[in-house]
C-alpha cells in the first residue's frame, strides 16, 4: 500500500510544468500487468495520464502522456540523492537500435523525468521492444519492456477518454461512404513505399479503437500480439500493420493511412488491391463486396501459387481528421480452404468496428 501511494504521488508530479498541484481523477485508475496508472487534473482541468511499474532493482519507471499528447519518461529510486532542479544527461536505447540522448530533470532527490521525442517510431519501439538500456551519471540500467504493448495502449485509452470528457476530442461520427457504381472508374493507385508515418497521437487513437473493438462480447478469444509473436509469423501482409491480433484460426491487423496519404477510401482500396496483385505470382482474384451498413469499403483478394495460398478480407473506414484505417482478416496459415472461418471472423470484426467508431 505504501509503495502504491508513493507511485501515485510521483505520478502527480510527472508533469513538471503544471502551475498547480495535480490530483488524480476519481474512477480513472487502471492496471495492465505490472503497470498501474491513473488520470490527473489541476484546477478542474485534465492534465495527463501516467503509469508506473517497479523493477527488482528497486527502480520504478514511469510514463506520462499529457492532454496535448506530449509524452515523458521518469525513474525513481529511494537511494538516489539528486539535487532538485539538476539536469541529468541520459542516453537510452532499445534492443540494438541507435542510442538517443535526452536531458532529464530532477524534480525530487530520488526522481528524474525527461520529455521523449514526439516520434511515432520511438513510441512503437517502447511498445514492441524487449529491453530498454539507460546510462546516466556514469551508471547503466536496464529495464524489461515486457507488457508495455498493452500498458501503453491502456495509457493512450486513458488520454483519449479524458480528452473526450474535457471536450478536446469530439465524439467520432459514423464514417459515411457511397460505394462506387458498377462501372465507376477506380482511382489510380499511389506508390505505398513513400507514405508518411502516422503520428504518435494517431497510433494511440488506433490502439484505443482496437482495444475497445476486441473488448466487444462477440470478439471472444481475440488478443493483440506482441512484436516477438509477430516475428514468428513471418507474414508479409501482417508485418505492415501497426496493430496485429489473433483469434480462433484467424489473424487480423489494423494499418493507419495518415492524413494526406490518400484522398478517399476508394484510393486506399485501389492501392491495397494493386499491391496484392503485384505480390501474387500465381492465380490472383480480387473484388469488392457490399456493406449492408453502408459505412465502409469492403474488398477481398486471393492468391493461389506454389509459394502462397491466401485469402485476405479488407474493411477500409474513414477515421477522424483525414485518417483512414485498413482492417485485414486472414487465415492463421494462409489456407484458402479456411474461407468460412475467415468470412465469419471478418463479419464479427466489422460489426465491432462500427460499434466502437460510432461511440
Amino acid at each position: 500500500m505504501k509503495r502504491a501511494a508513493l507511485a501515485i504521488a510521483l505520478l502527480v508530479g510527472v508533469l513538471v510544468t503544471l502551475p498547480a498541484r495535480a490530483e488524480s481523477i476519481a474512477g480513472s485508475t487502471f492496471a495492465s500487468g505490472n503497470w498501474r496508472g491513473a488520470a490527473f487534473e489541476a484546477n478542474g482541468r485534465f492534465t495527463h495520464c501516467g503509469m508506473s511499474a517497479r523493477y527488482r532493482s528497486g527502480i520504478s519507471m514511469f510514463f506520462s502522456v499529457s492532454g496535448d499528447w506530449t509524452w515523458r519518461i521518469a525513474w525513481q529510486h529511494d537511494d538516489w540523492r539528486l539535487t532538485v532542479g539538476q539536469a541529468v544527461p541520459v542516453t537510452f536505447w532499445i534492443d540494438s537500435f541507435q542510442p538517443r540522448q535526452v536531458n532529464a530533470k530532477a524534480t525530487q532527490a530520488s526522481f528524474a523525468i525527461a520529455e521523449l521525442p514526439a516520434e511515432a517510431n520511438m513510441f512503437d519501439l517502447f511498445r514492441r521492444g524487449y529491453m530498454l538500456y539507460v546510462t546516466a551519471e556514469g551508471r547503466r540500467f536496464q529495464f524489461s519492456l515486457d507488457g508495455t504493448y498493452a500498458a501503453l495502449t491502456s495509457l493512450g485509452m486513458c488520454v483519449k477518454q479524458q480528452r473526450q470528457i474535457a471536450g478536446l476530442d469530439p465524439a467520432p461520427t459514423p464514417p459515411q461512404l457511397r460505394g462506387p457504381a458498377p462501372h465507376e472508374p477506380q482511382p489510380t493507385p499511389r506508390p505505398q513505399a513513400d507514405l508518411p508515418q502516422p503520428t504518435m497521437e494517431q497510433r494511440l487513437q488506433a490502439m484505443t479503437v482496437v482495444a475497445n473493438m476486441l473488448a466487444q462480447s462477440d470478439m471472444g478469444g481475440f488478443r493483440i500480439l506482441s512484436d516477438s509473436e509477430l516475428r514468428t509469423l513471418d507474414n508479409s501482409f501482417l508485418n505492415i500493420g501497426h496493430i496485429v491480433w489473433q483469434g480462433p484460426r484467424v489473424l487480423g491487423m489494423l494499418r493507419i493511412i495518415p492524413r494526406g496519404a490518400a484522398a478517399s477510401v476508394d484510393e486506399v482500396a485501389a492501392n491495397i488491391l494493386a499491391g496484392d496483385s503485384r505480390s501474387c505470382k500465381g492465380t490472383f482474384a480480387s473484388g469488392f463486396t457490399s456493406d449492408e451498413l453502408g459505412a465502409a469499403k469492403r474488398m477481398f483478394s486471393a492468391c493461389d501459387s506454389a509459394v502462397l495460398r491466401v485469402l485476405l478480407r479488407y474493411t477500409v473506414v474513414a477515421a477522424d481528421d483525414g485518417v483512414f484505417y485498413i482492417f485485414l482478416t486472414t487465415g492463421r496459415h494462409g489456407d484458402l480452404a479456411n474461407r468460412d472461418t475467415i468470412d465469419q471472423a471478418e463479419a464479427t470484426l466489422r460489426k465491432a468496428v462500427y460499434e466502437v467508431m460510432r461511440r
